[in-house]
């Protein structure tokens, strides 16, 4: 069986987000020994999500002037402080067992690998400019993502091959999804605009109140320097490629 054009862009972002995944604990490593302050990475990524949903997820919503369009952008944002509050996202403290905070983490790290599986698979539906921007958004942010899990899961009492095996287990859902989405019918316009509420509360609640918190003085202004330099990839990104 031959995948369309599309489905197979979204599956190579995916498999390029999961060989991420892998490479997230020699890059943990690298960071520890080279010093490099991983609050600048997280606050990188916070600044490209917000330039995706600004620079090309917004237009292109607004391009199709659908007016119902807010309301799933709306959901989208919803949708995940639900999930979090459910999951307990924010209030692993509060937990009796430790390795709880592990578990909680991975089934909200494979909620989110798999919505971006469907984002990933919508946005090469509606246009490829917007599906490369979006995988190498996704690609991006999972590199925080993926070593903050890897942190979690360790401190949490996990084995270092129990700890990698469940991310690359968690980080492949974001293939499987793509492959459901591509077998399910599902409005690409619907998905983008759910995803961008969810990326959208991914970058304002998640990412950037972590940087602010725990950030002073020199570091802050490093660190708004890393959120500036996001939002200026997903610019200049987006010039190389309608160029």
């Amino acid at each position: 069986m031959i995948l369309p054009f599309n489905t197979l862009m979204a599956l190579i972002f995916g498999i390029s987000s999961l060989i991420t995944a892998l490479a997230a604990i020699m890059v943990l490593d690298y960071l520890r020994k080279g010093g490099v302050d991983l609050k600048n990475i997280i606050s990188y990524a916070a600044g490209v999500f917000i330039g995706l949903i600004f620079l090309d997820l917004m237009p292109e919503l607004i391009e199709e002037g659908d007016p119902i369009t807010p309301f799933y952008v709306m959901a989208g944002f919803l949708s995940f402080s639900v999930i979090e509050l459910i999951l307990g996202y924010h209030e692993h403290h509060h937990l009796q067992n430790i390795s709880e905070i592990g578990y909680m983490d991975l089934i909200s790290d494979l909620i989110h690998n798999f919505i971006d599986g469907f984002f990933l698979y919508a946005a090469f539906q509606v246009d490829f400019q917007l599906g490369v921007l979006a995988g190498v958004s996704v690609i991006l942010h999972e590199l925080p993502q993926e070593v903050s899990d890897y942190m979690i899961l360790i401190y949490s009492g996990f084995k270092r091959n129990m700890a990698i095996l469940f991310n690359v287990l968690v980080s492949s859902s974001t293939i499987a999804a793509i492959l459901i989405a591509s077998i399910i019918n599902v409005e690409p316009l619907l998905l983008i605009s759910f995803m961008m509420g969810n990326y959208l509360y991914l970058a304002t609640v998640d990412l950037i109140p972590e940087v602010s918190k725990s950030v002073r003085g020199i570091r802050r202004i490093k660190s708004y320097i890393a959120f500036i330099l996001g939002i200026l990839t997903l610019y200049i990104l987006e010039g190389i490629i309608s160029f």
